[in-house]
């Protein structure tokens, strides 16, 4: 008898069961939902500046690359696309920002610093992020023979982004380059 009642408790369980099961199961349509726009920013920017002043180890990150061949300095950078999706194709504007750097130079700010020069280096005009990806390289080139020539100051270029659909973090969409050319001559 008792095996009996705890047969029909078993099956009532296993109804109830069933239909708790079944009644949680109800449709809901999910909402697409808004997310904040997509930005762009100098990944490097984060720390301030971006200071080359230091022999790459090896093993290590570096921050530059002499290219003696065509006697270039050469810094690779990149820029980051900060967003929950990575979708669509665009371009981003740089360009040097020699204001900022007078300015830090004039308040104090950057000591023993000059402008490097607009005609002893190379920057693209833009950069292009591909469709589904969050980084785009680039690189500055650097005469390599001017930084050779004057190891006593260090060379700064502010580099800044703009982009015409696409917006840029404000908080890192300036990046400053500090190059001690004392790394150079060892």
């Amino acid at each position: 008898m008792r095996n009996r009642y705890i047969h029909h408790i078993n099956k009532l369980a296993l109804v109830c069961g069933l239909l708790i099961f079944a009644s949680s199961c109800k449709y809901k349509e999910i909402v697409e939902a808004s997310y904040p726009d997509q930005k762009v920013y100098f990944p490097a920017a984060r720390e301030g500046r971006f200071i080359i002043n230091t022999v790459a180890e090896p093993g290590k990150p570096y921050r530059y690359v002499v290219d003696a061949g065509t006697k270039k300095f050469n810094v690779p950078l990149s820029v980051f696309r900060g967003a929950v999706n990575n979708s669509g194709a665009f371009s981003v504007n740089i360009h040097a920002d020699n204001d900022t750097i007078n300015s830090l130079i004039t308040d104090g700010t950057l000591l023993n610093t000059v402008l490097l020069p607009a005609d002893q280096y190379i920057i693209p005009a833009s950069v292009d992020m591909a469709n589904g990806a969050e980084l785009a390289s680039f690189t500055i080139s650097i005469n390599l023979d001017y930084l050779v020539a004057n190891p006593g100051t260090q060379k700064a270029i502010c580099l800044r982004l703009s982009g015409g659909n696409i917006t840029t973090n404000p908080a890192m969409d300036k990046l400053i380059v500090i190059i001690d050319p004392a790394v150079l001559n060892p």
